[in-house]
């Protein structure tokens, strides 16, 4: 099997520890999700608001598809999810059997300053949004 890396929305800038987040919550998706790491992330994650903070995403596609997007939300205690951005991966193009790394980067807004949220990454296919993962992860901000 190979692996291929989807330049995102940033590369991981040298020097930063980006740690496997756990625990994960799968959230849908017909593919397979197989590790998230975040920079200056250990375990649980607890993120300071302005600092951006580079993801990686390593997973495996149900089918082939010519381009993917990527859907981040952010879900506050009352249960409502609202989007942070949602873009169209460059040079994305996938097959099936292979593992690819999704890379980009998020900045907590400091409006959720003090909260715990749940954060819900979306990869999907461009063309007919048929969801390939969906990880969650629970953080607080401070």
């Amino acid at each position: 099997m190979g692996k291929f890396t989807l330049p995102i929305l940033a590369l991981l800038v040298a020097g930063v520890s980006a740690g496997v987040v756990s625990p994960t919550t799968r959230c849908g998706g017909v593919g397979t999700p197989l590790q998230l790491r975040i920079s200056d992330c250990e375990g649980r994650c607890t993120f300071v608001a302005g600092k951006p903070y580079d993801c990686e995403e390593d997973f495996m596609p149900s089918s082939a598809a010519p381009s993917l997007s990527l859907r981040m939300d952010v879900c506050l205690d009352m249960g409502l999810c609202y989007t942070i951005f949602e873009v169209v991966l460059a040079n994305s193009s996938v097959q099936p059997g292979f593992t690819y790394t999704a890379k980009y980067q998020v900045v907590p807004n400091d409006i959720l300053r003090g909260e715990t949220v749940r954060i819900q990454a979306f990869i999907y296919q461009t063309a007919n949004f048929r969801i390939e993962t969906c990880l969650e992860i629970e953080a607080t901000i401070s």
